[in-house]
């Protein structure tokens, strides 16, 4: 009678750990793939910006260089940036990280669709007309907004929208800076906010 217990036990605690395992190689495939989209979305993110500036806002400002082009170029960046994030997103206002880790602490991860595209557009914009604006900050928040729609695409729990929103940040990180360890320690220490284990092998 005993041996059968204990038999029991031994059966429950594998299957256990093979469900565990099994849920684990999942979410490092999933990450693999947030990963992958991320550094698409930060590839994109460059060539927009090249082609804004070199292609649209520099002719644009040489043409207009003897009528204050330095001080309504800007402006004129200001005005097409506007109307996108008041009517298209709102969440897509601020430099990015701020919204990314409010998103993790107060919305459980969970950042709307249209926040990738229309960042990505209203920062490229920013920039190349001449607006004060870095990369950093809408790269982490493209990123985010990819890993986070991934997960709740697929109906994931909110630990695992979290993990891949990190996920997302740290490619979006690695591919525009060209620093892999960097973009997983920054996801980890500002992001996440944790060094778990299982985070950390995911991210």
């Amino acid at each position: 009678m005993e041996n059968r217990r204990q038999e029991r036990l031994r059966q429950a605690r594998l299957h256990r750990s093979w469900i565990e395992s099994t849920a684990m190689l999942k979410l490092v495939g999933l990450a693999l793939v947030v990963g992958a989209l991320g550094g698409l979305g930060a590839a994109f993110y460059q060539w927009l910006l090249s082609f804004l500036t070199n292609q649209v806002f520099s002719p644009l400002g040489e043409w207009g260089r003897n009528y204050g082009s330095v001080l309504w170029l800007p402006a004129l960046g200001g005005l097409l940036v506007g109307p996108l994030i008041v009517y298209v997103s709102r969440d897509s206002r601020g430099s990015g990280i701020p919204q990314v880790i409010q998103a993790m602490m107060y919305r459980g991860g969970r950042i709307r669709g249209r926040v990738a595209p229309a960042k990505t557009l209203a920062s490229c914009i920013t920039i190349a007309s001449g607006g004060s604006a870095g990369t950093e900050g809408p790269i982490v928040q493209i990123g985010a907004a990819l890993g986070s729609r991934l997960a709740q695409a697929l109906r994931l729990n909110e630990e695992q929208v979290r993990l891949l929103l990190a996920c997302g940040t740290a490619a979006g990180i690695s591919a525009i800076f060209d620093a892999p360890l960097a973009g997983v320690f920054f996801a980890m220490e500002v992001v996440l906010a944790e060094f778990a284990t299982r985070s950390f092998g995911a991210v």
